[in-house]
């Protein structure tokens, strides 16, 4: 029974990708569109993010993006962003009435060009 619960464990940690902040931010690590306001939590709002990079962290797909900027919550706005995985007191109490998205902690963002 121990063992099944380290390899779950294992697996669930494999399973979500991390981001950290770039030692050298010269470029931003991602691309992404903003989609909109998010039912489940709060004013958070929903981007799907595209790679910049081959040693990305995060994978393609949609976030609720935590700590976007104000000037950034325009539905269709196409943005590039640095982001990392939320600590845990970071995330924001969820319901469940819509589709569960994981979370990203946006660091820096500005328009894309």
């Amino acid at each position: 029974m121990k063992i099944i619960i380290i390899i779950s464990a294992l697996f669930l940690i494999a399973l979500f990708p991390r981001c950290e902040k770039c030692a050298d931010c010269d470029g931003l690590q991602y691309e992404a569109e903003v989609i909109g306001c998010g039912l489940d939590c709060g004013n958070l709002y929903l981007i799907s993010i595209d790679s910049r990079s081959q040693d990305a962290d995060f994978v393609p797909g949609i976030y609720y993006a935590n700590n976007l900027p104000e000037a950034y919550k325009q539905n269709g706005l196409k943005v590039q962003l640095n982001c990392r995985q939320p600590k845990n007191d970071e995330l924001p109490a969820c319901t469940t009435l819509g589709i569960s998205y994981p979370h990203v902690y946006v660091i820096s963002a500005q328009k894309a060009e």
